[in-house]
């Protein structure tokens, strides 16, 4: 029987033996009412491609051997949301700030040890000294993994794909030593290559490297393949025809 709305169903049949009530609802109204949600708030709320969600255009980075971040142009703004997000954040960030209580704790205990009668002055002091060695080398595999890749749009000029094409730039986020926070590097598309495993591979934790422009230093990315879709394809396509490799890519131009 139907009331105001409310349906009761009989505890023999239909779908809710216990006679739970039904109401009627709107499926367009639900659908129209529904908002995205993101843990890391990557994305805004309520999308609008032309309109910033949080109001701030402004894009730091941080150059080579530097402390400091640098404040980009105001006419140059990021995407609203990633090309490219590495799968392992989450573990990435773990490491680092597990390297960071394992040195502590060894640190500590050792300190407390050679405070004793029982212990050796030279040998403790050594084996204190080495228990800070697993964040340097942590820090050593971990330090160019690219977290996410952000394109920058310049609003001076029309977003043809001209435009768009030429001389493109990116924000490549990296994790800092502590795992805590992110910072950004700004790469030129043009300047990057494929890393020789011959050279320089860092057991395999590099495969980007470029030139920085400013302090010409050059830098290292790990950026996992397959990632990204489409658009992710396309940079690695024309990092390998930068690098005179050949893997087979399905593009043949830069557009």
């Amino acid at each position: 029987m139907l009331s105001r709305g409310l349906m009761r169903v009989p505890l023999s049949k239909g779908l809710f033996p216990l006679g739970y009530p039904l109401r009627s609802f709107s499926i367009k109204t639900r659908l129209l009412n529904y908002r995205d949600t993101n843990l890391n708030h990557d994305s805004p709320i309520e999308f609008e491609p032309f309109k910033n969600p949080s109001n701030d255009t402004t894009i730091k980075i941080r150059k080579p051997w530097t402390i400091g971040h640098t404040t980009l142009e105001p006419n140059f703004r990021q995407g609203w949301s990633p090309m490219y997000v590495s799968p392992s954040i989450t573990f990435i960030s773990a490491v680092k700030k597990f390297s960071l209580v394992l040195s502590a704790t060894i640190f500590g205990v050792l300190h407390v040890y050679n405070g004793t009668s029982l212990s050796a002055d030279l040998v403790s002091n050594l084996i204190q000294g080495l228990a800070i060695l697993p964040v340097p080398l942590v820090h050593f595999f971990t330090k160019d993994y690219v977290t996410r890749v952000f394109r920058i749009y310049d609003d001076s000029k029309p977003q043809t794909l001209e435009n768009l094409t030429t001389n493109e730039k990116f924000v490549f986020e990296k994790l800092n030593w502590t795992g805590t926070n992110v910072y950004n590097e700004l790469v030129y598309l043009d300047g990057l290559r494929l890393v020789n495993p011959k050279e320089f591979s860092r057991l395999g934790w590099v495969n980007w490297k470029d030139h920085e422009l400013t302090s010409n230093v050059q830098r290292h990315f790990y950026i996992a393949d397959e990632v990204g879709g489409f658009k992710m394809d396309r940079l690695w396509d024309i990092v390998e025809k930068n690098s005179g490799v050949n893997n087979g890519r399905f593009l043949n131009d830069r557009s």
